[in-house]
């Protein structure tokens, strides 16, 4: 059924808890890409009604179990002929100078984009070590403890996985921070460090993620690259939006 809405499913396959699945599917390029995740979520919300079940994308819906993500890969294509802009077999983990600024990017702006990646409170509760989830900003091919991951076995296929996104998080505003932070940094002509030795969650000396979401909104508000991107109107300083209690009707 997901393929005749043109989703292009590539596998599913039972997960680390009961009834948890993972449907990889094909990428889509610009918009697309969001596109065929927002049509996916619901697709399967609405399939599973239909056969008498209740589908969720909460992060975290069992406190004894497995939590879930929207892992997010990306891929940069040369406007000029079309070619992998991430893959250069001569340089080292095989990724181009492009890709390592756009990760540099990414890992720069890793606070303030996981507002966007983990927006509640439910988010937050999936990310443990050892399970998959990501704690710390860090990079590493092959690495699926690294918040960013180098992907592809073969030049074409190269590309990064960002491990942060919980699939409860928006899959437009995920695109457009993830987008926004790597761009960021090709355009600086960031430097990337070292990968992390794997697994990275093991590593005390790297950054941690935030850990709550006056944190990561905080990271948020402080970033004025991920504000300019993303605009200011969207972007709001708590304290001058704060309701009064007395307003609100429950």
């Amino acid at each position: 059924r997901l393929n005749q809405f043109g989703i292009e499913v590539i596998t599913a396959n039972c997960e680390y808890a009961g009834s948890q699945w993972e449907l990889p599917f094909l990428p889509g390029r610009g918009m697309a890409g969001p596109d065929r995740c927002f049509t996916f979520k619901n697709s399967v919300k609405e399939l599973a009604h239909l056969h008498g079940y209740t589908a969720t994308f909460m992060s975290k819906p069992f406190a004894a179990s497995a939590g879930s993500g929207m892992h997010t890969h990306i891929s940069l294509l040369s406007q000029a002929d079309g070619e992998n802009a991430f893959a250069d077999d001569a340089e080292q983990h095989g990724i181009s100078p492009v890709c390592r600024s756009f990760i540099a990017g990414q890992l720069a702006h890793a606070a303030g984009v996981y507002a966007l990646l983990a927006p509640t409170v439910n988010c937050l509760k999936r990310r443990r070590t050892h399970t998959f989830s990501p704690t710390n900003v860090s990079w590493g091919p092959e690495d699926r403890s690294a918040l960013i991951r180098i992907k592809g076995g073969s030049t074409a296929s190269r590309h990064i996985e960002n491990r942060a996104p919980t699939a409860l998080a928006n899959p437009y505003l995920v695109a457009a921070g993830l987008l926004a932070a790597g761009l960021d940094g090709v355009e600086r002509g960031l430097t990337l460090d070292a990968p992390a030795s794997p697994p990275a969650e093991e590593d005390p000396s790297l950054t941690p993620l935030p850990t709550s979401l006056p944190g990561s909104l905080a990271a948020l508000e402080a970033d004025s690259a991920l504000v300019d991107a993303l605009g200011r109107d969207f972007v709001k300083d708590r304290k001058s939006t704060r309701l009064n209690s007395s307003h609100i009707t429950i």
